[in-house]
């Protein structure tokens, strides 16, 4: 019997969405008898090391960046001729694409699509990178032989820029990280300790935790012992600290930093806020609902409505209804269980989304 097999190749294994997507079904795989190297450009951030079996083979290129790992992928390739590249990034696509057509690899390129299309170009000023590059190469995206999807309208929007992949795009609903779902099925009772609002992901424009803060500046008083925590670091924590300072509510808002185990803020939270401009999949929902904590989500591109099923998992608010998020928040913490989140939670388990990606791969080879 032939071994099954296969590369995943990402950044690194740090605190992002990809990453963890990528480590969870990398073992996943492995638990399943497939034989998985794990590429990462560098190891210097290990935030998720400990999650990684010990059965997957990590290999670091020792590239500070993708642009100078061509040298250690193009050793990785020749030596080892892998049969297919499961690739977690756009950039890293460009790279394994430009190698594959430079020596003429019979590898195939399984890509991950990991943000709207449209929603990310129009943030970049939708400037195209390695211009020259690209001539040659086509559109590194379209060079694929399969990309994978966290949503169908992530696809939707995919095949708008890129019609060419219609045949070769699926959906793939990111899985549950394996390790909450296990607790979570240990410990299937939730009890709210703390009363709080939490938010979890970076502290980045497009996140626009600012509209979280002022929508929590407008309950404060009504619920005098609520308070509004962010899980997360980045470049605007002191503006955000500043705002709630403007606002009077900065001995109510807690910045707790990046945190490797957010199972107990989420267990301990009245419910999870989501107020980004867009998002991919955001695991952040998923996770919240898994553990049984209540959601309120701005309904924008492209994952909450999906996660959500419309509304009937959690309150779905318009973009940019601060006005909205008052009235969701408050509706749940007056009624926190009005939501089936158990029955939604299998939806997202982690063998179902195993199942969906050896489909792929036994059938691009």
């Amino acid at each position: 019997m032939a071994i099954k097999s296969t590369t995943f190749f990402v950044s690194t294994i740090s605190n992002g969405g990809a990453e963890a997507v990528c480590v969870n079904i990398a073992n996943g795989l492995a638990e399943r008898g497939w034989q998985v190297d794990l590429l990462v450009l560098h190891t210097k951030e290990q935030a998720y090391l400990e999650r990684l079996s010990p059965e997957v083979n990590l290999i670091d290129l020792k590239a500070n960046r993708a642009r100078y790992a061509a040298p250690s992928l193009l050793w990785y390739m020749l030596r080892n001729r892998p049969k297919q590249l499961v690739v977690f990034k756009y950039e890293l696509i460009d790279l394994v694409v430009m190698l594959k057509k430079l020596f003429r690899f019979n590898t195939k390129i399984i890509g991950r699509n990991i943000s709207i299309l449209s929603e990310s170009r129009k943030a970049s000023g939708g400037a195209s990178r390695r211009s020259l590059v690209k001539r040659w190469l086509g559109t590194p995206i379209e060079q694929v032989d399969c990309l994978i999807n966290q949503s169908y309208e992530m696809q939707k929007d995919l095949l708008q820029h890129h019609p060419v992949l219609k045949g070769r795009s699926v959906v793939i609903h990111n899985p549950v990280a394996a390790h909450i779902e296990a607790y979570a099925k240990a410990n299937p009772s939730k009890n709210v300790n703390e009363e709080y609002i939490l938010c979890v992901g970076r502290l980045a424009p497009v996140k626009a935790f600012h509209q979280a803060i002022a929508a929590f500046a407008l309950i404060a008083n009504q619920h005098p012992k609520l308070r509004l925590k962010f899980v997360g670091q980045g470049e605007l924590q002191q503006t955000l600290q500043q705002q709630a300072c403007e606002l009077g509510i900065a001995d109510r808002v807690d910045f707790e930093g990046f945190q490797t185990d957010v199972i107990p803020y989420y267990r301990n939270a009245a419910l999870t806020l989501l107020t980004s401009n867009y998002e991919g999949f955001p695991n952040v929902l998923i996770e919240s609902i898994v553990l049984g904590t209540p959601v309120v989500s701005f309904d924008c591109p492209s994952g909450p409505r999906e996660i959500l099923d419309y509304g009937k998992y959690g309150k779905l608010v318009p973009p940019g209804d601060i006005e909205g998020l008052v009235q969701a928040m408050t509706s749940i913490l007056e009624t926190p269980n009005q939501f089936n989140l158990a029955e939604r939670a299998s939806f997202f388990s982690v063998e179902k989304a195993i199942d969906k990606y050896i489909d792929v791969l036994k059938k691009v080879i």
